[in-house]
């Protein structure tokens, strides 16, 4: 069953020649656990050109998916301890990632689930930044449970 949330999603880069730099998106979204996986979707409108990206994370022991359709194009996979490459497409033109990823957990509190990757990004065969990103899913209804 689909259940309406509030997700805050955050990306922290840790790079040695500029400051860390951390994006952050807080979303209503929704939730759901198939078969063993827990999915998060939401969109994000581009402000300038008011563009859709649709986002798909999806989470299972110790990977996590995280797609992206719409304005920015991307299947990222995260799995512990492998390094996985894909292609990020963007209106500019395409950029090769490559994702090497060192922890990936969930952990469910109160009325809470907190998904987390610690990662290490690649850009075109050279290393761009060490990175984590941390997801918070709430209920949207007071007194609500994901679980």
């Amino acid at each position: 069953m689909k259940c309406e949330v509030i997700a805050a999603i955050r990306g922290l880069q840790f790079s040695e020649e500029e400051s860390d730099e951390q994006i952050e998106v807080i979303t209503p979204a929704q939730y759901y656990v198939q078969n063993g996986a827990h999915y998060l979707i939401y969109e994000e409108v581009d402000e300038e050109s008011g563009a859709k990206t649709k986002n798909i994370l999806k989470y299972r022991a110790k990977s996590l998916e995280f797609t992206r359709k719409g304005m920015v194009n991307a299947h990222m996979v995260f799995e512990e301890q492998k390094k996985n490459v894909t292609s990020y497409g963007t209106p500019f033109g395409n950029i090769l990632i490559g994702l090497d990823t060192n922890r990936v957990s969930m952990e469910k509190c109160d009325r809470k689930l907190n998904i987390c990757a610690e990662y290490s990004m690649d850009i075109n065969y050279e290393h761009f930044a060490d990175c984590k990103i941390q997801v918070e899913i709430c209920p949207q209804e007071e007194g609500g449970s994901l679980f």
